[in-house]
């Protein structure tokens, strides 16, 4: 017999042993055990029971909707369930024994450690931040108790998730702010039901009818007479509101019995989709009006009594002047006949009156016509057609021929624009300022005259909206100027700053350019220093397509 088969034997005996041994210690890690037994020893059999091997706890820890975890006093995880694995995104084995503080918010972290610290004697809760590993954050509420033995602590970790509580709390807390604006809100607003029935309004809403408008439907409760809608030409329903229209700005009117008075309101609506539960309802805002709509209404009824009144002068300064035309021509003729046919019958002192009255009624005959022409501005505005400024400075130019050479003027005409307007009228407008820039020039100097263009646009310009820019137009000399203290009255009719000996004129000239600039939907103004020259800038519209001539 081979003296190694006894040792063969005991190597298979320990290998058996060790087998058993090794499903032994697996089936106490991974919970399949709840107690040893021990035999031998001056004490005989034992049984030993796991600490927390209980299998219901176990089990219990493991399905609760909680994240549960055991720490060591340095925050490494030593065991955790499927719950809190699933809470940070991670699979469970990873999480074991990877460092806690890994996975809690970076701005909770500080407090994090003093916790740990804490935890280490006594039970504490708080609330933090977990960090799951796609970086989402996690709300909740951490619960920290010691667990001592055999020397040791160990740190239970119980995680309740805030995620649902917390949006519940801004809910409603988002639903009292509603409440509270809807209720203290100045317009009357109303919150209806998918049946069009009213279950919330505000304070102005309640007290609007003297009837409780609750629980009863939105035309009952409020019998509004509304004004076609602008763009779809149907009357505003509560109905089409709960299938998704939406209306704006809708004119309505309300009579109040018990006041004998009628509002006028503008009346808004939107359909409401509560999300997670589908219902529908609306929202419906409506806000008084009736003294706007009054000052409206009395703003056009003031308007028209001032285009009539206005219409009314201008009528009156035409008929006038074209009627005043017809005595002056007699006082001229008779004058001149007078000195013709009288002459040697006269003295010197009679003909020098004969001279000054003709003189006179030819001044009368200049002012009359400029009457006219100022009338004319309203009365005769031709439409408004493409006219090219370019064009029309030209033939302006062309006029002023003769006194340009008498004075050696020197003109600069930059490019102009092209714009909508009357072109006849922008000539008489061109003419006048040019003029006056070569008339108001300094005594032994020759005029200079410089006429640009920029354009400028308006607040809100949209390329696709031309009608939102205008060019501004700079007629600059080097002439006498003025004092600033005499802007406004230089563009009133028959005003002037300088006598009739010194400067031809019946002082309308800047009137009239100013009643062309405003029929034309722009302005006029000036800059000017005295002895130094003056500066007049046009501001008119590119497009005119929103205006009537």
């Amino acid at each position: 017999m081979d003296n190694r088969d006894p040792l063969m034997i005991e190597i298979e005996s320990i290998r058996n042993r060790l087998s058993e041994a090794l499903e032994a210690l697996e089936a106490i890690r991974s919970g399949g055990v709840d107690a040893l037994v021990v035999y031998g020893g001056e004490h005989g059999e034992q049984i030993y029971t796991l600490e927390g091997a209980d299998q219901i706890y176990r089990v219990m820890v493991e399905t609760i909707n909680e994240g549960a975890a055991t720490l060591s006093e340095d925050g490494v995880i030593t065991w955790a369930n499927a719950y809190l694995a699933e809470m940070l995104k991670i699979p469970l084995e990873t999480l074991l024994g990877s460092q806690i503080l890994t996975y809690i918010a970076p701005g909770d972290r500080k407090t994090f450690e003093a916790v740990l610290l804490k935890s280490r004697k006594e039970k504490y809760k708080t609330e933090l931040d977990l960090q799951a590993l796609d970086g989402s954050f996690i709300p909740v509420l951490a619960s920290f108790s010691p667990i001592i033995s055999s020397g040791q602590t160990t740190i239970a970790m119980v995680t309740a998730d805030l995620t649902e509580h917390k949006l519940n709390i801004e809910i409603a807390a988002a639903e009292r702010v509603a409440k509270a604006i809807i209720e203290q809100a100045a317009e009357y607003i109303v919150v209806c039901d998918k049946d069009g029935k009213i279950v919330q309004a505000s304070q102005s809403a309640l007290q609007l009818t003297g009837d409780n408008p609750m629980f009863k439907s939105f035309h009952e409760a409020f019998p509004l007479s509304y004004e076609a809608n602008s763009q779809t030409g149907t009357p505003f329903s509560i109905e089409a509101v709960l299938s998704g229209e939406a209306f704006k700005g809708i004119e309505a009117s309300l009579n109040i019995p018990n006041k004998a008075t009628s509002l006028v309101l503008h009346l808004s609506a939107k359909h409401l989709h509560i999300p997670g539960n589908g219902k529908l309802g609306c929202v419906i805002t409506m806000t008084d009006v009736t003294e706007r709509k009054q000052a409206e209404q009395d703003i056009l009824r003031y308007a028209k009594r001032l285009e009539s009144s206005n219409k009314d002068l201008e009528d009156f300064a035409f008929i006038a002047s074209h009627d005043l035309q017809e005595p002056l021509r007699k006082i001229q003729s008779f004058g001149k006949l007078l000195i013709d046919n009288y002459h040697d019958r006269l003295n010197e002192t009679g003909v020098d009156f004969i001279h000054r009255m003709q003189e006179a009624a030819s001044r009368m005959e200049k002012m009359i016509s400029d009457l006219l022409a100022y009338s004319r501005v309203g009365r005769q505005g031709r439409s408004f057609e493409t006219v090219d400024l370019n064009n029309v400075c030209a033939r302006v130019l062309m006029d002023l021929e003769s006194r340009i050479v008498t004075t050696g003027a020197q003109i600069e005409v930059g490019e102009l624009p092209t714009i909508e307007a009357d072109s006849l009228q922008m000539h008489q407008l061109l003419q006048n300022l040019i003029g006056n820039a070569i008339k108001f020039h300094k005594p032994g100097e020759r005029p200079e005259i410089n006429v640009s263009s920029r354009w400028i646009q308006n607040e809100g310009y949209k390329p696709q909206q031309p009608h939102t820019s205008e060019i501004e137009i700079l007629i600059e000399d080097n002439g006498i100027g003025f004092d600033m203290q005499y802007l406004e009255r230089i563009f009133q009719p028959f005003q002037r700053l300088h006598g009739r000996s010194e400067f031809e004129g019946s002082g309308i000239g800047l009137s009239i350019c100013c009643r062309i600039v405003e029929r034309h939907y722009g302005s006029i103004t000036a800059t000017s220093r005295p002895d130094v020259g003056s500066i007049f800038s046009l501001r008119l519209p590119v497009h005119q397509n929103q205006h009537e001539p």
